[in-house]
């Protein structure tokens, strides 16, 4: 798994929206906490970019053949409906409310960030990326793999380690194509 912070800033970063809706519907009423969590949000963005972006350019790039592929958007949208969803509708305008939502935060913050939930991330879907369950052909265990780009079964593509299970695509650096071979890679037009 990646370094505590890491999983921590991950799961920060999830909230986002969340932290959005927050701000907005507590505007003018409570505009002090309005403007905080807003600020906690664009540090948030920051961070998860500015790690993405550092991961993207100083890994340890690792190129893997993939073996099996299946696109696992579909738990971003579980994590939406099941997470932030209902949080909206709470309002904050009692201490008692906002020490409700902190302690249910704090809960799934420590379950988020102990477990492999860390690519369950809808600030990354919004940023661009997908979410994919790929077995590669050398260990053939599922892996969890964050990539911008299509990932397709029998290429291989260029991984950095973010922890144990889950990998973030890189991007490809530039290749030369060898003409003797038959199947050149396939531009996927990023």
């Amino acid at each position: 798994m990646p370094r505590v912070w890491v999983r921590s800033v991950l799961f920060s970063s999830s909230y986002i929206p969340l932290m959005l809706i927050f701000a907005d519907l507590n505007w003018n009423r409570q505009r002090e906490w309005a403007i905080g969590i807003l600020v906690f949000a664009v540090l948030c963005f920051g961070v998860t970019w500015g790690y993405l972006s550092f991961t993207a350019t100083h890994a340890n790039p690792d190129q893997r053949q993939v073996l099996k592929v299946q696109q696992r958007e579909g738990e971003v949208l579980n994590y939406i409906a099941a997470y932030i969803i209902p949080f909206v509708t709470l309002p904050f305008d009692t201490i008692e409310n906002g020490i409700a939502v902190l302690i249910l935060l704090g809960t799934l913050g420590i379950i988020y960030v102990r477990s492999n939930m860390i690519a369950i991330n809808p600030t990354l879907s919004l940023l661009g990326y997908h979410l994919y369950a790929v077995t590669f052909a050398a260990d053939e265990e599922s892996h969890v793999v964050i990539a911008r780009r299509t990932i397709v079964r029998g290429r291989p593509i260029t991984v950095a380690r973010l922890g144990n299970v889950v990998y973030i695509q890189l991007p490809e650096r530039m290749h030369t194509h060898d003409p003797n071979d038959s199947d050149p890679p396939a531009f996927d037009g990023d």
